[in-house]
């Protein structure tokens, strides 16, 4: 067997094993096994909903008022918002509310990035539970009862499972949607099996176990689930307890949050060195293979098609080559009707390969770098 079809073999077995094997996996090992959880009204504890908010006019009234709204007493919670030096009528709305309600308090920051705002907000923190909310989500009115009640004992932080409402049928949705079903199934056989290690931004932790976040690590959620599973408590994510995620997603800015995410992610990562180690058992598992792996495997590809070009003589190597130039064709047209906006068909080949050129790209900012705290999405600042 030649050099390069063997690099090409055990590449896209790596490849098969994240996306196919590992799934697999995790599914045979949880069959038997179910998430127990029950809720209690019984001791609520004070919850601080932290809100990091940077130009969100369009989002941020919403998002408080669903705070407001959820079924738990007003003098147990507290909203504290940072807007992050907004530019648009965000302060303006803010001063708004802060005057309104006694238990919602607005700070004006120079712009400095959400882990930031969010490390200056936990200074300002009076609850015992510390809910980190982004500006596009709304809570559930039964959101903080669930919170509270899942938060004792052995479970320090939870992990929001995200519904989004959008009306839109651009790819950045669609293939955002359905990447987080597939994704949404990882989580939760993760926290069957032992914790979950993924998150979307939103997340509740105890306050105990809340580290203010460096300001090179963009990815405060995930640093909060790495630093729980590091205190030895478990990180819980169930499809029952859900938000809403209402922000309509284009193609270029889910483009851009992708790219931003996995920069921001091997940081975060790599900050927990002992975390990857075999010694930690199931986490490490998760993480080699639902994170760094998953990554990675857009590097393997790539590999494994020019590879290709020199085993043309070969069935694999001839198969391989076509198809992924077909996909690669679909793609490139996909993204000209989305680009102008026609109808397309071509959705899911078009979000994989920009997926994948997005995971490249994510890799090549850690290595630089280049990831940080201050975002937009349109990309770094």
């Amino acid at each position: 067997m030649s050099l390069p079809l063997t690099i090409l073999l055990l590449s896209l077995l790596l490849v098969v094993y994240v996306y196919v094997l590992y799934p697999l996996m995790l599914f045979i090992l949880t069959l038997n096994k179910k998430l127990d959880i029950k809720y209690s009204e019984e001791e609520l504890e004070k919850i601080s909903v932290l809100i990091a908010a940077y130009n969100e006019e369009e989002y941020i009234l919403e998002c408080v008022q669903s705070v407001l709204e959820c079924d738990y007493p007003s003098q147990k919670i507290e909203i504290l918002i940072g807007s992050d030096g907004s530019t648009d009528k965000t302060d303006e709305i803010l001063k708004e509310l802060s005057a309104k309600h006694d238990n919602v308090s607005y700070y004006r920051l120079e712009r400095g990035g959400k882990n930031s705002v969010l490390n200056y907000l936990s200074d300002k923190m009076t609850g015992t539970i510390l809910v980190v909310l982004d500006a596009d989500c709304r809570l559930k009115r039964e959101s903080l009862l669930q919170t509270n009640s899942i938060l004792k004992n052995k479970i320090g932080c939870l992990v929001y499972s995200v519904e989004f409402y959008q009306n839109d049928n651009n790819t950045g949705s669609k293939g955002e949607s359905f990447y987080q079903k597939y994704d949404s199934f990882l989580r939760e056989r993760e926290s069957l099996l032992k914790s979950n290690i993924n998150s979307l931004g939103s997340h509740a932790i105890r306050k105990e176990l809340f580290k203010k976040f460096p300001n090179d690590k963009v990815c405060d959620d995930l640093f909060s689930l790495l630093n729980t599973i590091k205190n030895n408590k478990k990180v819980l994510f169930s499809k029952k307890i859900n938000i809403i995620d209402v922000r309509e997603r284009n193609f270029g800015e889910e483009y851009q949050r992708r790219k931003r995410l996995v920069g921001g992610g091997l940081a975060t990562i790599f900050s927990f060195p002992k975390l990857l180690s075999p010694t930690f058992g199931w986490t490490s598992l998760f993480l080699w293979s639902h994170k760094i792996l998953r990554w990675y495997s857009a590097i393997l590809l790539i590999l494994a098609y020019i590879l290709s070009f020199f085993i043309l003589d070969t069935t694999i190597g001839y198969v391989f080559m076509s198809f992924f130039s077909i996909t690669i064709l679909l793609s490139i047209v996909g993204y000209l009707l989305e680009k102008n906006k026609l109808s397309n068909p071509l959705k899911l080949p078009l979000f994989f390969i920009s997926m994948n050129i997005g995971f490249v790209e994510g890799i090549i900012q850690f290595y630089k770098k280049k990831q940080n705290a201050i975002w937009s999405r349109k990309g770094l600042e």
